[in-house]
């Protein structure tokens, strides 16, 4: 294992996750008078441009690197941050989120894919999990540090995120990659024979699981909790990145340990649990209350946290050929961007036309029935495997 490697997409991982910008984004859009429909409908824009952008990337010609692509989307981020901050109109905002989404786009599932060209697989997936709860940590600060920021100056969170993510640009730019070998043929059809998500393999059903879940936890961070507690509770901006970094905490305590949870009661008991914490707390969201807030914002993490490490154990991913793990991670942030986006819409339209509770009630009856839908699927796909083994035998 090149230690060296993985040291730098560690330190890549972190910073480009500085996101002094994001919690209070929603706010810095709100303030120039575009309105709340109009506010989601940019945020949306994001996750469908970073479908769009990852769909492309497939396209891109082999001989490029994964640290050339990565470094390439870093810069295409940066530069729609600019063009948010100095925007005067909403359609220089629109496209700089385009470009922002593009540049994300380009870099979904990369990081992943470069962290195991670099170690072995099983190491590879140990690894994942610790940095998505450093991630978390990384978001923290950021989020804190943008908040006052923010007091000083609105552009200050952006131009911090701009720098931050130059600098990841360039960490990434310094990777070693090794050079990228053949699977033998009989390994290849091996894995798409078995590995591709399917309803066979069940990885579909965790597809599932890491896009809604994720994707509902998403929005509601970027997207309605600054409306929360912003504007319906008037918190000031400089303790609004304080009660959102509760979220950051709680979701790295919950993605640095629900690993070994999971191996305690089962992946699939930890996955059903993360998504019963969601619900939980969009139901507190519902009340409207400061308390009932700051405790769903907790919990919100708890649930949130453990998304990814479940996620990633359920596709069982050491399995797969190189090639079939790489375009299965993909089409988990295509999906992602997708359904983010569908729910930052739908909920912005409930949010203007009816109330914030209103909006958290639909969130969470449609989350209800798919966290029973996700349960009972994968517990039927586990009676087929035992009863087609029981056959064999």
């Amino acid at each position: 294992m090149d230690t060296g490697a993985v040291g730098r997409i560690f330190s890549y991982g972190v910073v480009s996750r500085l996101y002094f910008h994001l919690p209070v984004l929603f706010v810095f859009l709100l303030l120039r008078d575009y309105g709340i429909l109009a506010v989601e409908v940019l945020l949306a824009v994001y996750g469908v441009s970073l479908t769009l952008a990852s769909w492309a990337g497939q396209s891109l010609p082999a001989t490029l690197s994964q640290r050339a692509v990565i470094a390439f989307g870093e810069a295409l981020k940066a530069v729609g941050l600019v063009l948010i901050v100095v925007s005067t109109s909403y359609w220089a905002a629109f496209a700089g989120q385009i470009l922002a989404g593009v540049g994300f786009g380009l870099t979904a599932g990369r990081e992943t894919a470069l962290l195991r060209a670099v170690a072995p697989p099983d190491r590879a997936t140990v690894l994942q999990g610790n940095l998505q709860s450093y991630i978390f940590l990384s978001t923290l600060v950021g989020g804190v540090l943008g908040a006052v920021l923010f007091t000083w100056a609105q552009s200050l969170p952006f131009l911090a995120s701009i720098a931050s993510i130059l600098v990841a640009a360039a960490i990434v730019a310094a990777v070693r990659e090794p050079a990228r070998t053949s699977a033998p043929a009989g390994a290849a059809s091996a894995s798409a024979s078995t590995g591709e998500p399917g309803r066979r393999s069940g990885r579909g059903i965790w597809v599932s699981y890491y896009v809604v879940s994720r994707a509902l936890a998403m929005a509601l961070f970027v997207g309605f909790l600054p409306y929360l507690f912003f504007v319906q509770m008037e918190l000031p901006v400089a303790w609004f990145g304080v009660v959102l970094g509760l979220y950051s905490v709680t979701a790295f305590l919950s993605a640095r340990y629900v690993s070994r949870a999971g191996q305690v009661i089962g992946n699939l008991t930890a996955a059903v649990l993360s998504a019963l914490l969601i619900l939980v707390a969009v139901l507190l969201f519902a009340q409207g209350s400061r308390a009932a807030g700051l405790i769903g914002i907790a919990v919100l993490g708890l649930g949130a946290g453990g998304i990814r490490p479940l996620g990633l154990a359920g596709l069982r991913l050491a399995e797969l050929a190189p090639d079939v793990r790489a375009r299965l991670l993909l089409r988990q942030e295509q999906l992602f961007g997708l359904v983010n986006a569908a729910a930052l819409v739908l909920g912005g339209v409930i949010l203007a036309n009816l109330s914030f509770r209103d909006t958290m009630i639909a969130f969470a009856i449609g989350f209800a029935v798919f966290a029973a839908g996700f349960a009972a699927a994968i517990w039927m796909s586990r009676s087929r495997v035992g009863a087609s083994d029981a056959a064999r035998r």
